[in-house]
C-alpha cells in the first residue's frame, strides 16, 4: 500500500507544478485542487483507488501482472449566488450543501478518459501522465473558459429549457429552484416561460412521488416567492 500512496504522491506534486493548475491548491481531505473566486470555485478532482491486478482486464498493451493505482478526474464549478440563497430551505445538512457544486464538465464531454491507471511499477508511468495532464489541462481551460460567468451558466444550463424541457421521469428538485432563481436573475423576460415549464415538471414529480420532492412540497411556495424576491435584489446589485 506504501507504493500505492507514494505513486499518487508522485502523480500529485507533478501536477501541481503544471502551469494550468499552479494557481490552484491541493487539498489531501478532499482528493481535489482547489481555485477559489469571487463568485465561487473551480475543482479538478484527482480522485484516489487502488485497483488490483486481478481486477484489469488489460491496459493497453501491457501484460497485468502487478496491482494499479486509479485516478479519477472531472472539473466542477460553483457559484455561490445561485445556491446561498436556497441555504434556508435545504433539507440537509447545512455545511453539506455549502460544499457542493452546480456543475460539471466529464472528460467524457471532451472524448477523453475519466481513469487513469498507473501501475504500481512505474512501466507506464511517464505514458499514464501524459495522458492524464493532457485531460487535466482539456478540463480547466474548458471548465474555466465556458463557465467563467454565472451568465455563461445561465445560457448553456437553463435556457435550452426553453426549447426542451426536462425529462419528467427525472430525479431531483433542488436543481430546478436554483434553475429558475438564474432565470429571474439573468433573463427576467423570459423567465413566466421558464417557470411555467418548471411548475408542470414539479407537478410530474408530485405524481411520480419522487423522494426529493416529498421532501420540499410543504416548502414549494415559500420557495418560490423567495427566489423571485431574491433574484430581483440580487439582479439590482450586479446591474
Amino acid at each position: 500500500m506504501s507504493k500505492y500512496l507514494d505513486l499518487y504522491n508522485e502523480v500529485v506534486e507533478r501536477l501541481s507544478k503544471e502551469p494550468e493548475l499552479q494557481q490552484y491548491k491541493f487539498l489531501k481531505s478532499t482528493e481535489v485542487f482547489k481555485l477559489k473566486t469571487n463568485d465561487g470555485w473551480y475543482e479538478i478532482t484527482v480522485l484516489k483507488y487502488f485497483e488490483e491486478s486481478w481486477k484489469m482486464v488489460s491496459v493497453g498493451s501491457l501484460e497485468v501482472t502487478t496491482d494499479f493505482l486509479c485516478i479519477c478526474t472531472i472539473a466542477l464549478r460553483k457559484f455561490n449566488l445561485a445556491m446561498k440563497w436556497f441555504e434556508p430551505f435545504v433539507q440537509m445538512e447545512k455545511r453539506e450543501y455549502q460544499q457542493l457544486t452546480n456543475l460539471n464538465v466529464c472528460p467524457e464531454q471532451l472524448g477523453l478518459d475519466r481513469n487513469y491507471y498507473f501501475s504500481l511499477d512505474k512501466s507506464n508511468f511517464e505514458t499514464e501522465y501524459r495522458r492524464l495532464h493532457h485531460c487535466i489541462s482539456m478540463l480547466v481551460k474548458t471548465v474555466m473558459t465556458e463557465y467563467h460567468s454565472i451568465t455563461q451558466y445561465y445560457e448553456k444550463k437553463v435556457k435550452p429549457i426553453l426549447q426542451t424541457p426536462p425529462d419528467p421521469n427525472g430525479r431531483g428538485i433542488v436543481w430546478v429552484f436554483e434553475y429558475m432563481f438564474l432565470s429571474r436573475l439573468i433573463d427576467p423576460i423570459n423567465y413566466e416561460k421558464i417557470k411555467s415549464i418548471f411548475c408542470n415538471h414539479i407537478q410530474s414529480l408530485k405524481r411520480n412521488r419522487e423522494p426529493n420532492y416529498e421532501n420540499y412540497e410543504h416548502l414549494i411556495q415559500e420557495i418560490i416567492e423567495a427566489l423571485e424576491r431574491e433574484a430581483d435584489i440580487a439582479r439590482k446589485k450586479l446591474n
